[in-house]
């Protein structure tokens, strides 16, 4: 039987299946996703090859179509939530309190004024009403991991130090950008985060990085190329270092972590900037990198922010 979660006022038909418990000490990893099937195998595929550590893979699916979720049930690793209840009908001005209604069939969640925003955030505290391990990575569904990636990310947290994010945003509050990003879920409640936006102001998972601020706690960040476009010259890799997406370093210079941005309209075949690495290219590249070899691993004592 379906499930009910209540998020920010609405009531969401939701179907939980929770295949795999790694105990507290793993880490969930959640993924939001919306159709893109193909992104969403790529990242998982990538997952399961590069990632060591105990971990737990929650995709939370927001109202895809049915192969997509009949994809994501077939695969008896994965921890599901599959919302269907469609995300539509208001503007942001909901999450302000001011209700106002658009008929469902002409105001659809990707015509409304952070749409996409609120379907991630909440996707994101669905997942938070469920999770059981005291560390959680959140990210979007068109990314690649490589090996060491969540070693690395791990050994940053320290006492003091309790996130760390593959890149920042640049703008709003510059927060640990949520294309991926590790921190203590044991803060989530005490510190009143959530992962709802509040567009314009807050993008899905800012309050996070803004709870942490207040109560004192850094966060590290990694060297990468959205940040810090020089440091493509790192990239040794020349298909690599051609593409036109995220590239995030370990402090040996590795590349670690890939972000495409823009995958879910890319896929749906709404966004075609010039110049941008497209669905067909990140997906040949997605394959190759599951054909290499795994890299020396990581030390495991803990880093420094």
């Amino acid at each position: 039987m379906p499930d009910t979660l209540a998020i920010a006022g609405t009531r969401y038909q939701v179907e939980i299946l929770r295949r795999t418990r790694r105990g507290r000490d793993a880490v969930s990893l959640v993924m939001a996703n919306h159709n893109a099937l193909d992104l969403a195998r790529a990242a998982i595929e990538s997952i399961r090859k590069w990632t060591t550590i105990p971990y737990e893979l929650w995709v939370v699916d927001n109202f895809s179509d049915p192969d997509v979720v009949s994809y994501l049930k077939a695969q008896p690793d994965l921890n599901l939530i599959l919302n269907s209840t469609p995300v539509g009908g208001w503007t942001w001005r909901k999450w302000h309190g001011v209700p106002l209604w658009s008929p469902p069939d002409r105001m659809t969640w990707s015509r409304i004024s952070g749409g996409g925003s609120i379907c991630n955030g909440v996707a994101l505290e669905m997942a938070a009403r469920v999770i059981e391990t005291d560390t959680v990575f959140v990210m979007h569904n068109d990314v690649l991991v490589r090996s060491g990636w969540l070693e690395f990310l791990c050994a940053k947290l320290t006492d003091r130090v309790r996130g760390a994010a593959v890149s920042r945003d640049p703008s709003r509050v510059h927060a640990m950008h949520q294309s991926g990003f590790l921190f203590d879920f044991t803060l989530f409640q005490p510190l009143g985060m959530t992962f709802l936006p509040q567009v314009p102001r807050y993008d899905p998972g800012d309050l996070v990085t803004v709870r942490l601020r207040e109560a004192g706690y850094d966060y590290y960040v990694c060297q990468n190329t959205f940040n810090h476009p020089e440091t493509v010259a790192w990239i040794d890799d020349a298909g690599l270092r051609a593409m036109y997406c995220d590239r995030v370093f370990d402090e040996d210079r590795r590349v670690i972590y890939l972000h495409l941005g823009r995958g879910t309209p890319k896929t749906a075949g709404t966004y075609r900037q010039e110049g941008k690495t497209s669905l067909p290219e990140w997906l040949r590249y997605a394959a190759r990198s599951l054909d290499e070899q795994p890299s020396p691993p990581v030390p495991s004592e803990q880093g420094t922010a």
